[in-house]
């Protein structure tokens, strides 16, 4: 089992500018450092005028005014750049200082004390928002959990220094000073700010986002809360948590009064223990917060203080039964306080941002805006009201202040377990932002009509659209549309019209579907007419046989089906088949097996039989597609001798599959074999078929000794419904990957070549790959799969939620694992966490030793074929070089050969009959075609380990000056590659290319097999390699990193075509 790690984060990724860091950190500083002074003056004048009233008058007036200043905070939020409205935060900021020191000499003690009070939280509240919300567009997720402990942590040495100032504060006068002290330092935190917008990009918060369809949402969240429940959640939990924090704190303050009458007795002791605790919790943030959060996961850092805060209440409270010494019990208040700001400090208010991270920009800063500027101060007010309530009613809380505590907090606690649970909905949704879910598209019943006059329209998609729902839920109504749609331009309307009336039985004109036969220009639909038409009971015998006499192969396989699946003219429809199943044309042959398919008759087997013994291959592919239709045990044998056939191995393998039990002999003989080409087959073919025995064969591969072989069964299982059979033993698999990248480490931190080192890097790619599919077979495969596609987006908000949301479905100790391989950039970091992962001491071996002893079990050829290059000359090396000799895959031979080569003198060499065979028939050796193939333009960023399962199907052509490669107009099959002459790029005789060695032409021809648009000629005696489009389909479907290479070369020529014709309309427009 894995073990728990523990790791420290607090370390700035790359990407997260130190100067960033510091300019947040010294800003927050300036800002902490002038509203704690002003917290100590308002505190000071508040004990010194009647604390019983003063407080909680200062602290209800204090929410209503923090309110207040949050609606209009709110308003020029959504009206000014952020720029802007921060600057103006800051001036602002300062002319309230210097109106509050001012009042120092015209009001009462008690209005100024009050007046401060409020000052200071209009102060805290508009520096948090325009400080916080900065953040909060700056940072990302992942960004967010490490870094705003640390950027937060300014403010903690500030109430250090203000407390500290406290000591020495006996008169107006010096208040007066310490207010002109926070105007400097708000000017400072100005000059950070502006510091911070020239190194920093600063988002656009205003910018338009237009957010996926959401389930309906009370009137009242979507009114208050944006239609978040997340947010709701926050606010409701924030409420009581402010309201816990601010009844401790006047609890604590009141017990000191009461204890301590001398205003300087006062001073000393808030003073001198305030300033220690906030120096300790300095510390303690810089050093541990950003580890806590990062070693126990957000969900229980959030949650820590609301519960120890409760148990901290409870208990306090029943000790208050022991005794009731006023020195006791102002420790306990005391202590309650320190804990709770300083588990509030380092912990709460980092994670309590992280939480709106998920929400677009523009939701997260309202969000933001809202929670602070307004819901804050109401938990502020009700403790406010409390206080007025009990100094009013004469009421003398002390120990009962426990119960209200412990009472607020539990609340807070349970909205914010409640905020968790949609804090992971949003984290989910914010990855999912794509497309539209197939129920967010509700057709109302006004829009049938809608519906209705698109069939009437030219443009297909809007008549499918309109027709797949109709026929889906009023398929009477479209009666009277078939003669208009049957004629309709698009052969897809028409045929999507011609299978609804199929699969309806609609009666339709038999006379009508023959002369549409005789017009209709798609072989499909002529089929699908036909069939129609002899399936109707009301067809003459006339015009029945005029159907399966037609010209037309495609018209008369329709009406053989029509015939034989209503059993009428039976003599008549045989005895055609029976013409085409003994002819010895392709296409009646053809045809034929398309019928035999239609009616699965297994009086036909022979036929079938004899088909994929025909030399022609379309006639053998089809002969495997109808056999997989019939009783399967005759065969069997035919289709497992076509299992390792270039062309048909694919469509054996999944007729072996089809034929269940019987053919399951034939398949473990297949997977017997090891080859990773069959293999990919089966599953592919498991996949399709979804069936138990698909299940167990797949659960069977995954356990397979061959890492490489189990990726594409993992692949396979994670797109089928959840098994229980499948999810035993995933937790091993998941230890064994961790292994294999933990050796592979262990290398890394040697010097190797650059090939060799990328190749080790792409090994390790591969098998976090693999863990994340078995992931996806543990737990929630959704939010996974999720993250393993965003994990490499270019977006970073898209990563950044990607590795949050691992954080929240695997766990903790897999998710430690893998953050480290993801994020980490040092190898011996990487190892280190993982060697405390693993949970066990093992002496890993050498790298090339562990590569060399796998082999392709747990390597791509290409990384074994770089070992036998480079292992080190030791007395094994020789004997390891013969035991590859004979290795099947040519690759590898040939890298044994060239290293076993360099070894011996030359009159000495070994000579490996099979090499030497191979060199005969090919000029360019495996080795070679794979780095000629990384020269070219369309393979340049693809890995040589994905380049090197291209060799098996690169053709080498041999070609003389003067011979034509292909003309224009002529069908597309292949790519080529030049080794070595010259092709000319021809249209008629106007030359538009000329192609050297590593150039590329014909790539088109690999996605789609169109006419080309120019010939192509060599010019000087030329060595090329082809690549046929039908084994590189194959290989795409496998390896995907090939299918992105063709996208980017082909990208990368539009974006130049535009260029050129930017360039073409700049000319004539100055002409």
């Amino acid at each position: 089992m894995l073990t728990p790690v523990r790791l420290n984060f607090t370390i700035p990724k790359p990407g997260e500018k130190s100067n960033t860091l510091l300019l947040f950190f010294l800003h927050n500083f300036f800002i902490s450092i002038g509203t704690i002074l002003v917290y100590v003056c308002a505190t000071v004048m508040l004990l010194q005028n009647n604390p019983d009233f003063s407080l909680p008058l200062a602290y209800f007036l204090a929410a209503l005014g923090s309110m207040l200043t949050g609606k209009i905070y709110e308003y020029y939020e959504h009206h000014l750049p952020l720029k802007k409205l921060v600057r103006s935060l800051m001036l602002v900021s300062v002319g309230l200082l210097l109106v509050l020191s001012m009042g120092l000499y015209v009001l009462p003690p008690l209005v100024i004390s009050v007046a401060l009070m409020v000052g200071y939280r209009a102060l805290y509240l508009l520096s948090g928002l325009e400080f916080w919300g900065l953040s909060a567009l700056v940072f990302d997720v992942r960004q967010s959990k490490r870094i705003f402990g640390i950027i937060g942590s300014g403010d903690l040495p500030a109430k250090a220094i203000g407390a500290l100032l406290a000591v020495l504060i006996h008169s107006s006068y010096s208040l007066y000073i310490l207010l002109w002290i926070a105007c400097i330092a708000f000017l400072l935190a100005y000059v950070m700010q502006t510091l911070t917008f020239r190194f920093t990009a600063i988002p656009d918060h205003h910018q338009r986002v237009t957010p996926g369809m959401r389930a309906p949402q009370p009137e009242l969240i979507n009114r208050l809360f944006g239609g978040s429940w997340l947010v709701f959640s926050l606010c409701a939990g924030l409420v009581f948590v402010s309201a816990s924090a601010l009844f401790i704190e006047y609890s604590f303050f009141f017990n000191v009064k009461h204890k301590y009458h001398h205003q300087d007795d006062v001073m000393q002791y808030i003073g001198y223990l305030l300033c220690i605790t906030f120096g300790i919790a300095t510390l303690i943030k810089l050093l541990l917060s950003s580890r806590v959060i990062d070693r126990f996961g957000l969900r229980i850092v959030l949650l820590v203080l609301p519960v120890l805060t409760l148990a901290g209440s409870v208990a306090l409270y029943s000790f208050s039964f022991l005794t009731t010494d006023e020195v006791i019990l102002l420790n306990m208040f005391s202590g309650l306080y320190l804990a709770f700001e300083i588990i509030r400090k380092t912990t709460f208010d980092p994670v309590f941002l992280v939480m709106f991270q998920p929400l677009f920009l523009q939701q997260r800063l309202k969000a933001h805006t809202l929670a602070k500027g307004f819901y804050e101060p109401l938990g502020m007010a009700f403790t406010g009201l409390i206080g007025l309530i009990a100094y009013f009613n004469h009421i003398h809380l002390e120990a009962g202040s426990f119960l209200i505590i412990g009472g607020f907090v539990l609340l807070g606690l349970l909205f914010l377990v409640k905020a968790y649970g949609h804090y992971l909905h949003e984290l989910k949704d914010a990855l999912s932002k794509r497309f539209l879910n197939e129920n967010d598209l509700v057709v109302e019943q006004d829009t049938v009509e809608l519906l209705f006059k698109n069939l009437h329209s030219d443009t297909p998609s809007d008549v499918l659209f309109s027709l797949d729902w109709i026929f889906t839920n009023q398929p009477e109504k479209l009666v009277s549309q078939y003669n208009r749609l049957l004629s309709h331009p698009s052969a897809m309307v028409r045929q999507q019209t011609l299978r609804g009336l199929l699969q309806r039985q609609d009666s339709y004109d038999p006379a009508k579907l023959f002369a549409l036969t005789q017009l209709e220009p798609e072989p499909v639909n002529r089929t699908l007419a036909a069939q129609i038409a002899c399936q109707n009971p009301n067809i003459s015998e006339d015009l029945v046989l005029d159907f399966l006499h037609a010209a037309d192969l495609a018209t008369v396989q329709g009406s053989i089906t029509g015939c034989r699946a209503k059993g009428r003219f039976d003599a008549q429809s045989q005895k055609t088949l029976a013409y085409l199943t003994s002819s010895a044309y392709p296409e009646d042959i053809l045809t034929a097996l398309n019928v035999v398919q239609d009616l699965a008759d297994a009086a036909y087997t022979p036929f079938v039989l004899k088909c994929l013994q025909n030399s022609d291959n379309e006639i053998v592919s089809k002969a495997i597609d109808v056999a997989s239709r019939l009783p399967s045990e005759p065969f069997l044998p035919d289709l497992f001798s076509l299992a390792d056939h270039r062309t048909h191995g694919k469509s054996a393998v999944f007729g072996l599959l089809y034929a269940g039990a019987a053919g399951e002999i034939y398949l473990q003989k297949l997977l017997s074999t090891g080859q990773s080409r069959l293999i990919y087959f089966i599953t592919v073919a498991c996949e399709r078929l979804a069936s138990p025995d698909s299940y167990r064969l797949l659960n069977q591969l995954i356990h397979h000794e061959s890492l490489t072989l189990r990726s594409p069964a993992l692949k396979s299982l994670t797109r089928l419904e959840p098994s229980s059979e499948v999810s035993a033993g995933l937790s091993t698999l998941v230890q064994q990957e961790f292994e294999h990248i933990y050796v592979l480490l262990e290398g890394m931190k040697s010097s190797y070549s650059t090939d060799f080192s990328a190749s080790i890097s792409f090994e390790i790619n591969e098998s976090i790959r693999r863990i994340f599919h078995l992931f996806m077979l543990k737990y929630d495969a959704k939010m996974v799969e999720n993250a393993m596609l965003h994990v490499e987006h270019a977006s970073r908000e898209k990563r950044a939620n990607a590795i949050e949301i691992l954080d929240n479905v695997i766990p903790r100790n897999e998710y430690l694992a893998l953050h480290a391989l993801l994020e980490e950039k040092d190898p011996e970091k990487k190892q280190a966490i993982l060697f405390k992962t693993l949970g066990k001491t093992f002496q890993p071996p050498s790298l090339f030793t562990y590569i060399i002893q796998q082999g392709e079990a747990r390597f791509s050829p290409w990384t074994v074929a770089l070992s036998l290059r480079d292992f080190p000359e030791t007395g094994r090396l020789q004997a390891l070089l013969a035991s590859y000799m004979q290795h099947p895959d040519a690759l590898i031979r040939d890298a044994c050969q060239v290293r076993m080569n360099a070894l011996l003198p030359n009159d000495n060499q070994s000579i490996n009959p099979m090499h030497e065979i191979e060199r005969s028939a090919a000029a360019v050796s495996p080795l070679e075609k794979v780095m000629d193939l990384k020269r070219t333009e369309l393979f340049e960023n693809t890995p040589e380990n994905v380049l090197s399962a291209l060799v098996p199907i690169v053709q080498e052509q041999l070609c003389v000056s003067g011979e034509v490669l292909f003309e224009k107009d002529e069908l597309g099959t292949c790519m080529y590659v030049i080794y070595s002459g010259t092709v000319d790029i021809l249209d008629g005789s106007t030359r538009l290319a000329q192609f050297g060695k590593n150039d590329i032409f014909g790539e088109l021809a690999l996605l789609d097999a169109e006419a080309r648009s120019a010939s192509a000629v060599v010019t000087s005696d030329a060595l090329l390699l082809k690549i046929d489009q039908e084994d590189f389909y194959d290989l795409m479907e496998e390896r995907t990193e090939l299918l992105k290479s063709v996208l980017s070369i082909l990208c990368k020529r539009i974006r130049r075509q535009n260029t050129r014709l930017r360039e073409v309309e700049k000319t004539v427009a100055t002409k």
